[in-house]
């Protein structure tokens, strides 16, 4: 799961860029930069949002068979710039969390929601990261 979102800001750029450079070399990509740049981009959001509706989909899939099936997730939120105080919305997690109310409830009616919001270091900034509880809906 958590491969799904913490990576895909690095990738697909790296994989598409190499398969361009090996299909028409660094100097024809470098030229071309302005316009793959944004193309890149969109390609990695699709891919993002496919990748996450297809993993929230299995684990709907795999869960909702229990008779009283609950799933925790923990999702970062918000990251801090690196030596300041000053955080940014992580890329797509509204997206995500939309796509997420599509299969599941949020329960916050257990015993965590007084912690629901944690921050802690990771690398050179700060993450805050928030903690659900997921139950299945009837049907999707």
């Amino acid at each position: 799961s958590s491969m799904v979102l913490s990576q895909f800001d690095f990738e697909p750029y790296g994989y598409f860029t190499n398969m361009l450079i090996e299909r028409f070399g660094s100097d024809e990509v470098r030229r071309h930069e302005s316009k793959l740049t944004p193309l890149l981009e969109m390609l990695r959001d699709k891919l993002f949002l496919a990748q996450v509706e297809s993993h929230i989909k299995e684990m709907y899939r795999i869960i909702k068979k229990d008779l009283k099936p609950r799933i925790y997730l923990s999702a970062e939120l918000f990251h801090s710039y690196p030596g300041t105080d000053r955080y940014f919305l992580v890329q797509h997690m509204p997206k995500a969390l939309e796509i997420i109310s599509k299969y599941f409830y949020f329960d916050f009616n257990q015993s965590f929601p007084d912690n629901a919001l944690k921050k802690s270091r990771v690398g050179e900034g700060d993450s805050v990261t928030q903690c659900y509880l997921l139950v299945p809906k009837e049907s999707v």
